[in-house]
C-alpha cells in the first residue's frame, strides 16, 4: 500500500512537472491560441450579410469561425456559411464570409463563434438588419415642379431656374417632378437626401423627360459632388453619345431606377442602388472588337453596391469592378476598404464585346447571383480577385465565342455553387498562377469543344459535384495541381480523380438529356434566352446529384439539390427589369422591347472616326504602321502639289 502510494505521489508530481514545462508563461498565450482582434460588419445589402473578423495568433492554422443567425423574434437559430480564412498580414489573420439570401428590411440576430482547440476562443452575438427597399411611392414629402426651357409653369412651387437649380437645392424629402421635355446639360448635383429623406427626382407623368449633354464629348451629363448624398433618379431617360459614362462622383446613397440608358455609368462611393433600367451602349455589333465606343455599362467602385434587374448591353463590358490599378489585399483588413459587399444579381446581359460580367479585382463578400448573360466574348470574368470569399452561385451562361468562365490570373476565394454554362469552345480557363482557396460544387459546365483548362496553387481549392460534357475536340480536363510547373490531361473524370482528387463526386452527362429545352452550341448565331431552357429534365442526370450549401441551396425539392441554376420543375426567374419599368412617354413598343430579352433598341452605328478605329483594331495596324503610312501618304500629297505647281509655272512661261 505504502509503494502504490509513493508511485502514484511520483506520477502526480512528474505530471504536474510536466505540465509546467510545456505550459505558456502566465500572461503569455500559446502562439497556437486564437486571439480575436477586430470585428467589421459589412454594408448590409437588401439579401445579404457580410462580416470580417482579425485573428491574431492561431500559429498552427486550426481556428474556426461558425455562424448561426435568426430573425429578431424567432426561436430557432440556423446554420449558415462560416467565416472562412482568407488570407494574413503582419501575423493577423482575415476570416471573412456572408449570409445569403435574407429578406429585405429584416432585423437579424447573429451568432459567431470562434473556436480553436489550442485556446483564445470567442462570441460575438449583434443585430443586423438588411437594406430597406425604396418605396414605389412616397407620402408626405414637398413637391416641387420643373419645366423645360420655354415652357410655362403650369403647376406650383417650381423652380425658376429650371433643373440646374433643382440639383443644387433639392433638400431631404423633397420630390423633384420634371415634366416632359428635354433638358440640355451638364448637369453638376449638390442637392443631399439622408436615408429616411431622400431627394427624389422623377418623371411627372406627363410625357418622356430627356437629360443630355450633346457636345462635351468628355463631360458627363450628371455628375456628384461629395456632399450629394441619398439622391434617386426615377423614371427618366439620360442620353450621351460620347464615350464618357453618364452618371459620376464619389457619392453616397444614390438610387438610379426605371431609366433608360444610353451610355455608360460609373457607379463611386458607396450604397448605391442600380436598378430595373434600360442600358445601352455604342457597339451595335458585338463580334467586332472595339474597345472606345463600347464603353462599360456599370463600373463599380467602392462598397455596399446592389445592381439587380438591369437590362445592359452593346458595350465593350456589361458590368465591371476592374481596372484598379491600385488594388490592394491589405483592403481586407481595412474597415472601410474598398471593392467589399458589392451584390450583381438578376440582370440580363447580352451583345458584349469583353465581358458580360467582369468581377475583376474585388476583395471581400461580393455576391455575383442569379444573372443571365449570353451573346458575348466571355460570360463571367474573375480575375486577380481576392483574398475573398466571392460568391458566384445560380448564374446561368451561354453562346460566347471565347469561355464562359475566365479566371485568368491571381484569382482567389472564389466560391462558385449551382451555375449552369454552355458554351461552345471552352468551358473554362485558368492562367499562372491560377487558382487558389477555390470551391466549385453543383455546377454544370458543358462546352462543345474544350473542357476546363486550368488548375489550382493551393490544396484549398475543390472541384467537385459538378456536371461535364464530353468535349469533341481537345481533353475533358486540362490540370496542374503545382501552379503550372506540370501539367495533365485527362479524358475521364475517375483518371482525374485517382491523380489529382478533384471531381471524386463528379459525372459527364449527355446535354440532350439533361436540359428540358434543345441545346445548342452554334457561336455564329445569337440566342434568345427563351430559346435555351436550362431547367433540368425529370429524369435527367442532375437530378439529385449536388450536396447541401447552406443558405445556397437549402430550399431544395427531392433527395439533394439538382446540379445546375435551377431546381427540377421551378419557374425560370425573372432577369432584367421588373414590370416597375414603365418609362412615361415611351409607346407601347419600344416598352415591350424593353423588358424583352435581345431586342436591338437604341443602339447606334458607329461613325466615321469609330469605324475607321475599329479598321485599325481588327487588322492589328500598329501606331508605327499608321506613322510609316502618313509620312508615305504626306509625301505622295507633296510629290503631287509640287508638280501640280511645276506644271503651272511651265505653263505661264
Amino acid at each position: 500500500m505504502i509503494i502504490w502510494q509513493n508511485n502514484f505521489l511520483i506520477i502526480v508530481w512528474l505530471t504536474l512537472q510536466t505540465g509546467i514545462l510545456t505550459a505558456p508563461a502566465m500572461g503569455t498565450p500559446s502562439v497556437d491560441a486564437a486571439q480575436p482582434r477586430e470585428f467589421f460588419v459589412d454594408n448590409p445589402t437588401y439579401r445579404h450579410l457580410a462580416f470580417r473578423w482579425l485573428v491574431g495568433g492561431d500559429a498552427n492554422r486550426n481556428a474556426q469561425i461558425s455562424v448561426f443567425f435568426r430573425e429578431v423574434g424567432s426561436r430557432e437559430w440556423r446554420p449558415a456559411l462560416p467565416l472562412e480564412e482568407m488570407a494574413s498580414l503582419d501575423s493577423l489573420r482575415l476570416f471573412a464570409g456572408s449570409i445569403l439570401n435574407l429578406e429585405p428590411d429584416t432585423a437579424y440576430e447573429v451568432r459567431l463563434d470562434l473556436q480553436d482547440p489550442d485556446g483564445g476562443g470567442a462570441s460575438r452575438l449583434l443585430t443586423v438588419a438588411t437594406r430597406r427597399p425604396l418605396p414605389d411611392h412616397f407620402l408626405n414629402t414637398r413637391k416641387m415642379h420643373v419645366f423645360p426651357e420655354n415652357v410655362q409653369p403650369s403647376s406650383e412651387p417650381f423652380f425658376a431656374g429650371g433643373l440646374k437649380e433643382a440639383f443644387e437645392r433639392a433638400g431631404p424629402g423633397g420630390e423633384v417632378l420634371i415634366h416632359a421635355g428635354t433638358y440640355i446639360g451638364p448637369f453638376l448635383v449638390r442637392a443631399a437626401g439622408t436615408v429616411d429623406q431622400p431627394v427624389v427626382f422623377r418623371a411627372a407623368g406627363d410625357g418622356e423627360v430627356i437629360l443630355e449633354n450633346q457636345e462635351q464629348e468628355l463631360v458627363a451629363v450628371i455628375t456628384g459632388e461629395k456632399e450629394s448624398r441619398h439622391l434617386v433618379l426615377d423614371g427618366l431617360t439620360l442620353r450621351k453619345r460620347g464615350a464618357a459614362p453618364i452618371i459620376q462622383g464619389w457619392v453616397e446613397g444614390w438610387i438610379i431606377r426605371h431609366c433608360l440608358i444610353f451610355g455608360g455609368i460609373n457607379v463611386y462611393g458607396k450604397d448605391w442602388t442600380v436598378s430595373d433600367n434600360v442600358i445601352i451602349g455604342r457597339h451595335d455589333q458585338w463580334r467586332q472588337r472595339l474597345h472606345q465606343p463600347g464603353g462599360t455599362g456599370i463600373k463599380l467602385r467602392g462598397r455596399g453596391h446592389v445592381v439587380t434587374h438591369n437590362r445592359i448591353s452593346y458595350f465593350w463590358d456589361g458590368i465591371s469592378t476592374a481596372h484598379l490599378f491600385d488594388a490592394d489585399e491589405s483592403w481586407a483588413f481595412q474597415e472601410n476598404g474598398r471593392q467589399h459587399a458589392f451584390d450583381i444579381e438578376h440582370n440580363l446581359i447580352f451583345a458584349i464585346v469583353d465581358d458580360a460580367i467582369e468581377a475583376d479585382n474585388v476583395v471581400t463578400n461580393v455576391r455575383v447571383m442569379h444573372n443571365r448573360v449570353m451573346n458575348s466574348l466571355v460570360g463571367i470574368s474573375l480575375q486577380s480577385t481576392g483574398p475573398g470569399p466571392v460568391y458566384v452561385t445560380h448564374n446561368v451562361l451561354s453562346n460566347f465565342s471565347q469561355q464562359a468562365w475566365k479566371m485568368f490570373g491571381r484569382s482567389s476565394g472564389l466560391r462558385l455553387y449551382h451555375n449552369t454554362s454552355l458554351e461552345w469552345y471552352v468551358a473554362a480557363q485558368t492562367t499562372s498562377p491560377h487558382l487558389a482557396n477555390t470551391i466549385a460544387e453543383n455546377n454544370v459546365f458543358l462546352s462543345y469543344l474544350k473542357g476546363v483548362y486550368g488548375g489550382a496553387r493551393d490544396k484549398l481549392t475543390r472541384f467537385n459535384h459538378n456536371a461535364y460534357c464530353q468535349p469533341q475536340a481537345g481533353t475533358l480536363f486540362r490540370w496542374t495541381a503545382d501552379g503550372g510547373r506540370s501539367w495533365q490531361s485527362y479524358d475521364d473524370l475517375k483518371e482525374l480523380a485517382l491523380s489529382t482528387g478533384q471531381e471524386l463526386d463528379g459525372r459527364v452527362v449527355e446535354p440532350r438529356e439533361a436540359f428540358i429545352g434543345r441545346v445548342y452550341f452554334d457561336s455564329q448565331r445569337d440566342y434568345d434566352s427563351w430559346e435555351l431552357d436550362m431547367r433540368p429534365a425529370y429524369d435527367g442526370p442532375l437530378i439529385d446529384a449536388g450536396r447541401l450549401v447552406p443558405t445556397v441551396n437549402d430550399d431544395f425539392s427531392g433527395q439533394a439539390p439538382e446540379l445546375g441554376a435551377y431546381e427540377a420543375g421551378s419557374e425560370v426567374p425573372l432577369y432584367g427589369p421588373r414590370e416597375s419599368f414603365l418609362i412615361v412617354g415611351l409607346n407601347s413598343t419600344t416598352r415591350k422591347l424593353a423588358l424583352s430579352s435581345l431586342a436591338a433598341i437604341g443602339a447606334t452605328p458607329l461613325n466615321l472616326k469609330e469605324r475607321l478605329v475599329l479598321f485599325i483594331d481588327q487588322h492589328n495596324i500598329s501606331v508605327p504602321t499608321i506613322a510609316l503610312a502618313s509620312c508615305l501618304v504626306g509625301v505622295i500629297i507633296g510629290v503631287m502639289l509640287t508638280t501640280l505647281v511645276m506644271r503651272e509655272r511651265l505653263e505661264e512661261k
